[in-house]
């Protein structure tokens, strides 16, 4: 298990599928696919484009489509799986 600190400011992380995100700090919105968004699995919903992640949820990449988040803010994210930094 590799879980590591991304750190960053106006980029965006596209995952791909499986991929599990956490937001601990900062502002970031959901990058969604013609096919939907984020699982969000700690509010039981899924976050469709645009919307913005609550810190502290665990959210997760359905498929590997270029779905993602896109930082608002300088944003602290933890990420496990396999994604890229745009």
């Amino acid at each position: 298990m590799d879980i590591r600190p991304i750190r960053w400011g106006a980029q965006r992380l596209i995952a791909q599928a499986g991929a599990e995100i956490f937001l601990r700090a900062g502002k970031a919105c959901v990058i969604a696919s013609p096919a939907g968004g984020l699982a969000d699995v700690t509010a039981g919903r899924d976050l469709g484009q645009g919307r913005a992640l609550v810190a502290n949820h665990l959210l997760i990449v359905p498929r590997s489509d270029g779905r993602g988040v896109e930082a608002l803010t300088r944003t602290v994210l933890m990420a496990r799986g396999a994604f890229t930094i745009q």
